[in-house]
């Protein structure tokens, strides 16, 4: 080759890379996909509440379509696993937090180069639960959150007032003392009515819950994330014993056993002045008293505690790792996950954000707005498998209050069982 076919040569490619430059060039959208229809399934939100959010997308995006299916909650993992293993899955589902260290081997992670969008972006979006679930180790994202949320406690403004208390108590030592003036006994100790609906496994709704975050504010991880290592030593020790001292007769906190009925049936019915719960929790709680006097206050915190944290609880959109239309799902949550969207997602399902500038507008009214300032400190852990894990706290928390094993030997089996059960396999 001549010397000035060399330069020609160089030139030519110059120009082309310059002209690939411009078109391809920072904060530009890559090119549109090619046309697909998308199957997302989903388990709470109905048809009707996603149509309008849908149809906004695929104007915006109009070789996209997505056709929504709500699954029945019961069973809704199984027919998810089956149909994946059948080849037949959705393109893009909705998945448990607690679920995905057994279904990361399932999941299609964001391709952060192409759409531009970096786990740093996620960072600065998103609240720091949804960072620690949804980052990997090795910088993967893997789902994108919409919304969450959180414990809180719910007291009887009416017996409340009653006995005089003006205000709901904000540290687990008001709760203790709180509690023990709103227990109500008959002379032979048995509880007619309760302070608080909480200390055993099997009839108080969101234990397992509550146990962990009591065990959190205390220091514990409970699961070491990076490491899959579980803890649950000195301090989950500590939050077993307080917890259940509600459930303990020859404790001062007695206010609770396992002959009552479900914490959140006897709270509506009035016969706790209070219980915990999540803001899923508040709807069947008034159907089923629509009299009741319902205060919210949020999740009690050890005392003189620096920082803040309750438990939190989210579903997320995910991509199938067997989807052929991976590139076009992902642009769907990018949409789903992003201001507007999200925005149109929570208006329609009253849900609430994790996206940290719509948690900075605030809530339109004072019962959101606890949650809202609750989904900065929400945290959880990475549980291997929520069903069984839950029958485990279950069967901890019932050992220990029925004193059929010492506390810390039943703490000690429950680390052992967890353990048994994380995945070994690289995140």
């Amino acid at each position: 080759m001549s010397r000035i076919q060399l330069i020609i040569g160089s030139a030519v490619a110059l120009i082309l890379m310059i002209t690939a430059l411009i078109i391809l060039g920072p904060g530009r959208k890559a090119a549109p996909p090619p046309n697909a229809t998308l199957e997302f399934w989903g388990i709470e939100d109905t048809e009707d509440a996603l149509r309008p959010i849908l149809q906004n997308f695929t104007e915006k995006n109009p070789t996209i379509k997505v056709n929504y299916k709500k699954r029945d909650s019961t069973g809704y993992e199984e027919a998810l696993i089956n149909a994946l293993a059948e080849g037949k899955g959705p393109d893009v589902f909705m998945l448990d937090a607690s679920s995905i260290l057994k279904h990361r081997d399932k999941l299609a992670p964001l391709p952060q180069q192409t759409l531009n969008f970096f786990a740093k972006n996620f960072q600065a979006a998103f609240a720091d639960i949804a960072t620690a679930d949804l980052i990997t180790d090795k910088n993967e994202i893997i789902g994108l959150p919409l919304f969450v949320d959180t414990l809180v406690l719910f007291y009887n403004k009416d017996i409340f007032n009653t006995a005089g208390i003006a205000v709901a108590p904000r540290t687990w030592d008001d709760v203790s003392v709180v509690s023990r003036q709103l227990t109500k006994k008959t002379v032979n100790g048995d509880i007619l009515q309760s302070g608080i609906a909480a200390g055993t496994g099997k009839n108080t709704e969101h234990a397992m819950e509550i146990l962990s975050a009591l065990a959190m504010q205390n220091g514990d991880p409970i699961v070491k994330r990076a490491e899959r290592e579980v803890v649950l030593e000195g301090h989950a020790y500590d939050a077993f014993l307080f917890y259940t001292s509600f459930a303990n007769r020859q404790n001062q906190n007695f206010s609770w056993t396992d002959l009552k009925g479900n914490s959140l049936d006897v709270f509506a019915q009035e016969n706790a002045a209070m219980a915990f719960g999540f803001l899923k929790d508040m709807p069947q709680i008034l159907k089923k008293n629509p009299h009741l006097n319902l205060g919210l206050s949020p999740f009690p915190q050890p005392k003189d505690a620096r920082t803040s944290l309750t438990y939190g609880s989210y579903f997320f959109p995910a991509v199938s790792k067997l989807s052929t239309k991976q590139a076009a799902a992902w642009q769907f949550l990018l949409y789903l996950a992003a201001q507007e969207g999200t925005k149109e997602y929570l208006d329609a399902t009253k849900r609430i954000p994790l996206r940290r500038d719509l948690i900075a507008r605030g809530a339109q009214n004072a019962t959101g707005e606890i949650f809202y300032r609750q989904a900065l400190t929400a945290r959880n852990w990475t549980i291997p498998n929520e069903t069984v894990v839950r029958r485990l706290f279950q069967e901890t928390i019932d050992g220990i209050v029925s004193r059929t094993i010492d506390a810390k030997q039943a703490v000690a089996r429950l680390k052992q069982q967890i353990n048994l059960l994380i995945p070994r396999t690289t995140k």
